[in-house]
């Protein structure tokens, strides 16, 4: 006898989910008003007095780029002093990258958007084009390189925290780089994806064999690592 089919949504007998609270969000109040000609008693003509309001709220998301503009301020000497200059001027803010177009915050955004939400460059360019924001390329790849040096404690700190865990569950896949590397003829690398209880890792790698990279494994992380290949499940699984 079929069963039958399973109705989409909350089953019976289960508990309701927990509304979400949105009290953080910040408030854009706005009032409504009735248009002149209804604020007249349709017999009379009297005034309808305003007596309080009926609120109601709904989400919105607004986003925009903007321009932030500089305007140091200019200050000229009221004194005789000497050895102090004329005039002075107060100081440009610290920039993440010196002589950059690019604020500090498309870098936040546009490295959240990579490594967090997975959307490549390309798919981010495009969804801020639909904003009225239009980056070159060129410029915003070439800032993502000048800011490699400021990221690389982060990753070391992340994979120091990796490499102490006992058990990692680690997969692979094909990765094609088109990245030129001397010792390597194609555009094929391995790229290893690690999920441990402290933190995730990501690392791409180029092998010449299998066992070679067993081995480079087994001297990155001490405790057991899990994976699916067979012919490499029984040496990773062997704890240092």
């Amino acid at each position: 006898m079929s069963q039958p089919a399973r109705k989409r949504g909350r089953q019976t007998g289960q508990q309701a989910p927990q509304r979400r609270g949105y009290e953080h969000l910040p408030v854009v109040e706005e009032l409504i008003v009735l248009p002149a000609e209804q604020c007249l008693c349709d017999k009379c003509g009297a005034p309808r007095m305003a007596q309080g309001t009926e609120d109601s709220e709904q989400i919105e998301i607004e986003v925009q780029a903007h321009r932030r503009k500089f305007r140091r301020q200019r200050y000229r000497r009221s004194c005789q002093c000497p050895d102090e200059p004329v005039t002075s001027i107060a100081p440009l803010p610290e920039k993440l990258l010196p002589k950059g177009i690019l604020g500090t915050s498309v870098f936040v955004d546009v490295l959240i958007s990579k490594y967090q939400v997975h959307q490549p460059v390309e798919r981010w360019l495009l969804e801020w084009r639909q904003n009225d924001l239009d980056l070159a390329k060129g410029t915003v790849f070439d800032g993502l390189r000048r800011i490699e040096p400021l990221l690389a404690p982060i990753h070391q700190a992340i994979l120091q925290r990796a490499a102490a865990a006992e058990v990692s569950q680690a997969d692979e896949t094909r990765w094609l780089m088109f990245a030129e590397v001397e010792g390597k003829a194609s555009h094929q690398w391995w790229m290893w994806a690690f999920l441990k209880r402290v933190c995730q890792l990501c690392l791409a790698r180029f092998v010449t064999s299998c066992q070679n990279e067993v081995r480079n494994l087994r001297n990155l992380f001490l405790g057991t690592i899990m994976d699916d290949v067979p012919q490499v499940k029984s040496e990773l699984l062997m704890p240092v």
